[in-house]
């Protein structure tokens, strides 16, 4: 890890630091979030179903865990919902005795943990709310459930803002994703952004100062770390790493440093806008690429009623479906159309026309960038 380049980040996070706390920002509600959420669990909530004490203590956390097309926070509180008039209690030992459940300190047993609770709500969710994928639960959503309730021993994860801050510091070990994920990884990686903020006094300070009674203060950091994750990429400090380490490439030769100067910047400019638009890009594909269709029934004008048995990892839009004699593989597109209908077709199928359009520019952007 290049600890120069992560404490460049963290000056930028100060610097930037009224910005991101502002009226319109307000990136501080991640602590008011887990003071509400902690407050509503640990405290006697008298005759609340667990899906009304659920929902109370996820309150302030939607913006945190949702997103435009996306809601494991909205869906979690749904199934509670729909266990609770079953009379079942099955999400609540998911929650206290699977991702809740002490594991000595064990990052490679917790990721089980959060793994199998992963698994099992997912189950839930096809059995309560077969269609509704939207309120699938993804590694993102399980983490803050862990962090909200847990903070000083846990970390808020995010694919896209981890992979971009580890690329930043040169971290030097592979988080992954799916299946090859360790978060063992990343936690060493937000413990090394720890160990960092606490050499950073006046940014400290101005931390505590800004949390009221609200707020929770995190002893260890941990949120504040996240935070530093999350805002160097959500805000683009990252590209500004990047930019350094390619500067040197543009000045070549002392004689004509004037004219390679102008060459340098020129191609910063091209390579600031390129990487905005795929993060941009990124951004709109990371949540497509969280929608599960397997189990979902489909129709076909010519196979009949089929239901789709596979989907592609890398390629969320291309699926296969198993009909009454045979399987076939299909591309979610307008522009296809022989493919199968779901239940929600206009939704499903302009969701993943943009998604294949957004896959199409993303592969192009990072080809002229791979170019410069």
């Amino acid at each position: 890890m290049n600890k120069e380049y992560l404490n460049e980040l963290i000056r930028y996070y100060e610097e930037n630091f009224d910005f991101f706390n502002n009226d319109e920002n307000r990136e501080y509600f991640k602590w008011a979030a887990v003071k509400k959420f902690r407050d509503t669990w640990l405290s006697d909530t008298g005759d609340l179903l667990f899906h009304e004490m659920l929902k109370e203590a996820l309150s302030e956390s939607s913006v945190l865990i949702d997103n435009g097309t996306t809601h494991p926070a909205n869906g979690i509180v749904e199934i509670a919902k729909k266990l609770d008039e079953k009379g079942s209690d099955k999400l609540i030992s998911l929650f206290r005795d699977v991702l809740y459940a002490d594991d000595g300190g064990n990052i490679d047993l917790r990721q089980d943990h959060m793994d199998q609770f992963l698994v099992e709500t997912n189950q839930l969710k096809e059995q309560e709310f077969p269609s509704s994928w939207k309120y699938n639960q993804d590694r993102h959503a399980v983490s803050c459930y862990l962090a909200l309730l847990y903070p000083e021993e846990n970390f808020i994860y995010k694919y896209s803002v981890a992979e971009a801050f580890a690329q930043a510091i040169e971290f030097g070990f592979d988080i992954g994703s799916g299946e090859s994920f360790r978060l063992k990884y990343y936690y060493d990686m937000c413990e090394q952004v720890v160990e960092e903020l606490r050499n950073h006094e006046d940014l400290l300070k101005r931390h505590e100062a800004l949390l009221d009674e609200s707020c929770y203060h995190d002893e260890s950091l941990h949120l504040l770390a996240f935070d530093v994750i999350y805002c160097a990429t959500a805000y683009h400090f990252v590209n500004r790493i990047e930019n350094h380490m390619t500067k040197k490439d543009a000045i070549q030769a002392e004689k004509q440093r004037q004219i390679e100067e102008q060459q340098r910047q020129e191609r910063e400019e091209k390579i600031a806008a390129l990487q905005d638009e795929i993060i941009r890009l990124q951004d709109l594909i990371e949540p497509v690429g969280e929608i599960s269709l397997v189990g979902v029934r489909v129709s076909h004008k010519r196979y009949g009623d089929g239901v789709v048995v596979e989907q592609d990892p890398e390629k969320k839009s291309t699926i296969k479906v198993q009909f009454q004699d045979e399987k076939k593989k299909f591309k979610i597109d307008k522009s296809f159309l022989m493919r199968p209908v779901f239940e929600d077709d206009e939704e499903i199928v302009e969701i993943f026309t943009e998604y294949n359009q957004n896959v199409e520019k993303l592969e192009k952007l990072q080809k002229e960038l791979e170019r410069l």
